[in-house]
């Protein structure tokens, strides 16, 4: 089992391109586009971005719903070399007047009827039809692969929303390991109902199943009717939910137990009741695979092996790039939330308690050594909601990669020195 990293966003669609362009790339409530529609469409997309004066490093803040649009504007500023800022459209305008002042964004992109008050704001029908007028063909850019290309924001719950900065290379590199675990190929039909303005959505949806050469089925519904008529009229082999929505499913007697095209089922966002996926098991057939994720990771962590058993109690077992280590500390720290259960290493939590995980990166994420090879950096992300917990996440191959995007919280070790707290207004370099 090997994972090919694509050497950045901007070639992510080569391999299928050359495979099959006419299969099947992107499936929204608007339309389809094969993987050469979605080609020509982001050429479009960073042309129509470079029109509007956004250059490379530029900060552009993406507000709109799940569709066509927010897939090909993305994969239009990757191939500019902007930095993608994605807000959620369910945000108050103060949390987005903070992350647009937080981020410098020279550029807005936001649904017709938006609230988002910006100067530089640009509403979706004009944003499209410049689109439509733009050239197809390919930008001249060279790509850096390790430089900053997104920022993801934190749930706020501990204070202010921190910033993680991400490169292109660290938002695939999840994807191509779960795509060789999983022994996912070009049949694979990936649906997903929660907003792409979620970066680690963007990871798990379109560049996941690119690296598959697969479809992928962007939902514009959350309600369990909803996601269960995207199931079956688009045929989906895999749909990542969460436990609100699988719930609903279950106990909802108007969605039919007929979602025979499923057959790998993710749980995430929230704790997952044993109770809830024996249910689910039970009613539709297919078996509820949990999961672990982290925004600092970006997204995937840990994931229960497709076919394998689940232990109970269990997150899933580490994706092939990433090495598990419990730390035990004196005092309370030595009530783990995470533990290693079994041989292939299970990541498992447990609500109320606090203390520390660190995971190694054994792919290489970043360009350089820019303190020597073995060098960590640290992490330590938390502590959020449920379960109560404290995380740490170690890159070896370069200092400074992963870090807080603005003052509080976020605790980065550079080189071999001990643990020191990011200076207010610091941002620490991209992976």
């Amino acid at each position: 089992m090997t994972a090919r990293v694509p050497t950045s966003i901007a070639t992510v669609l080569d391999d299928a391109l050359q495979r099959d362009p006419n299969h099947e790339a992107v499936v929204a409530r608007s339309g389809r586009l094969s993987y050469a529609e979605l080609d020509r469409r982001a050429n479009q997309s960073a042309r129509a971005l470079a029109e509007l004066g956004v250059g490379p490093g530029d900060r552009v803040a993406v507000s709109l719903p799940n569709d066509l649009d927010i897939v090909t504007a993305f994969h239009g500023a990757m191939r500019l070399g902007a930095i993608w800022v994605g807000i959620n459209r369910a945000l108050a305008p103060p949390e987005v007047d903070y992350i647009l002042r937080d981020t410098s964004a020279s550029l807005v992109i936001v649904d017709d009827d938006s609230h988002v008050a910006s100067p530089d704001r640009v509403a979706r029908r004009a944003w499209v039809a410049l689109v439509d007028h733009q050239d197809t063909a390919a930008v001249s850019n060279d790509i850096d692969a390790f430089a900053p290309a997104a920022i993801a924001y934190t749930s706020g719950t501990t204070g202010r929303p921190k910033g993680v900065v991400h490169s292109q290379r660290s938002l695939l590199v999840p994807g191509a390991a779960t795509v060789a675990s999983r022994y996912y190929g070009p049949d694979l039909r990936k649906g997903d109902c929660l907003p792409l303005t979620i970066l680690n959505l963007l990871a798990l949806t379109t560049l996941l199943v690119a690296q598959a050469g697969g479809t992928c089925v962007i939902m514009d519904r959350i309600d369990a009717d909803g996601v269960a008529a995207w199931i079956r009229d688009e045929r989906v082999t895999a749909w990542n939910g969460v436990p609100a929505i699988l719930y609903d499913m279950v106990h909802g007697s108007t969605v039919p137990a007929d979602l025979v095209s499923l057959d790998d089922l993710w749980s995430g966002g929230a704790d997952c009741p044993e109770s809830l996926q024996t249910a689910f098991a039970e009613r539709f057939g297919v078996a509820l695979r949990t999961t672990y994720g982290l925004t600092e990771a970006p997204s995937l962590v840990a994931i229960d092996p497709r076919g394998g058993p689940h232990v109970i109690g269990a997150s899933g077992v580490p994706l092939p790039h990433l090495a598990l280590e419990v730390l035990e500390h004196p005092g309370t720290e030595q009530r783990l939330v995470a533990r290693l259960v079994g041989q292939r290493q299970r990541l498992a939590l447990v609500a109320g308690h606090r203390g520390t995980l660190l995971l190694q990166c054994l792919h290489r994420q970043a360009q350089g050594h820019r303190s020597g090879p073995g060098h960590p950096v640290v992490t330590r992300i938390g502590p959020v909601p449920r379960p109560d917990r404290v995380l740490q996440q170690r890159h070896p191959e370069r200092a400074g990669q992963l870090g807080g995007h603005r003052p509080g919280g976020l605790v980065v070790r550079v080189g071999v020195g001990p643990p020191r707290r990011c200076q207010h207004g610091h941002r620490a370099p991209a992976l």
